[in-house]
């Protein structure tokens, strides 16, 4: 129960610690991406226009050719088919093509390794031979694609394919040993490596033709990119052989998209994709700071608040005796009168006074014979205050 209860919390803390890094780290990197989008060129227009190029080529030069050509492996026929060649993503100005293919799927090949075709054009008929393993150790380049997806597979042009799910499919769909390259791969791109050790499975040769020749490809040895391998199946099973030229429409869309039948993005698209990035990294990163500005603010003001409300400080006062001093004595600055009686009842008569003389005051405020106040004194006094007695 503990150690569920914990994984839990551990699982909360790294789910909390990828929101926070998200959200920092997020602002900067889409402003990034944006900006490499902007700034990046895009190809697309030009590959387009070459793979429209090698449509019509191939419909003047080699088509009308191929549709009178028959072709055999040894010595067995070839069947001719005109296919669609089928084009992924966007095919906004892509011209819609078809090619001739010369192929076979047998399974009483039997072993061969030297391949001869037998090739017999309306003004040719030759025969070329290939040489081919049939059985192999061989290393196989795996690129993410639809079928083995695992992250945002709903975005044609973007999705994510996962380092486990290449392994998973070196391992059932070859029996081999998988080397990955660079962890998560995306649409197009070459996830890793399949070491096994396979039976040819499909074989597809290219010649180079002419209105009254016929050659092997010096540019392809293959159909499919990357030109220069066969498939081979971990599997013993009916083998599939092709033949195409080397103008064939597909081998041109094989080499413009890297084998992925994908020309991307157009350039508006390209771009319009670097603005909303950069504008969400803008907004993004200009939150995270108000929101940190005001986080911080916010400290501040209740950090202040919290000095400036603090209990005073008391100060014990020691308690002395008589009249508190607290500064220079104060004197009343109008002039007294003297008492009705002079001298005060109780009190002996100054030397030198006279019945009926009533003492005048003297520069201060007060008669003569009236003492001031006493003095007033704080607690800070260290000396008791003087103590005033009767007057003489």
């Amino acid at each position: 129960m503990c150690f569920e209860i914990f994984q839990a919390a551990s699982g909360l803390a790294r789910c909390v610690a990828g929101v926070l890094c998200c959200l920092f780290c997020g602002g900067p990197v889409l402003i990034i991406v944006g900006i490499v989008l902007l700034v990046s060129p895009n190809n697309r227009s030009g590959d387009v226009a070459q793979f429209n190029s090698a449509v019509t080529s191939y419909n003047k030069a080699d088509a009308p050719i191929l549709a009178s050509t028959s072709m055999e492996v040894l010595s067995l026929p070839l069947t001719r088919t005109q296919q669609s060649i089928t084009v992924q993503g966007d095919t906004n100005g892509v011209d819609s093509a078809t090619h001739y293919v010369f192929s076979r799927s047998d399974n009483t090949f039997g072993g061969a390794t030297e391949w001869p075709v037998s090739i017999q054009t309306p003004s040719v008929n030759k025969t070329l031979t290939w040489d081919i393993a049939w059985m192999k150790t061989v290393s196989k380049d795996l690129m993410c694609d639809s079928t083995h997806c695992t992250n945002d597979c709903s975005d044609n042009g973007n999705f994510q394919c996962s380092s486990g799910a290449m392994r998973s499919y070196c391992q059932t769909q070859f029996l081999g040993t998988y080397t990955d390259n660079s962890g998560s791969c995306y649409n197009g791109d070459v996830c890793g490596s399949c070491l096994y050790s396979g039976t040819l499975s499909r074989a597809c040769v290219v010649i180079a033709l002419d209105s009254d020749s016929v050659s092997k490809s010096s540019q392809y040895a293959s159909c499919y990119y990357p030109f220069s391998e066969y498939d081979y199946s971990p599997s013993s099973g009916a083998l599939t052989f092709e033949v195409m030229t080397e103008n064939d429409p597909f081998i041109a869309l094989q080499r413009l998209t890297d084998g992925s039948n994908d020309f991307g993005v157009t350039a508006a698209q390209q771009r319009a994709g670097g603005v909303v990035c950069l504008i969400l990294g803008i907004a993004l990163t200009v939150g995270i700071g108000i929101a940190g500005y005001c986080l911080f603010r916010r400290h501040q003001h209740a950090h202040h608040k919290t000095q400036t409300t603090a209990p005073p400080q008391v100060v014990v006062a020691h308690h002395v005796d008589g009249p508190v001093y607290t500064g220079q004595p104060v004197y009343e600055q109008q002039t007294q009168q003297p008492p009705a009686s002079y001298p005060p009842q109780g009190y002996p008569a100054p030397q030198g006074y006279h019945q009926g003389y009533a003492p005048q005051a003297y520069q201060g405020g007060y008669p003569m014979h009236q003492f001031p106040p006493p003095p007033q004194y704080s607690p800070a006094t260290a000396d008791r205050p003087p103590q005033y007695g009767k007057p003489l």
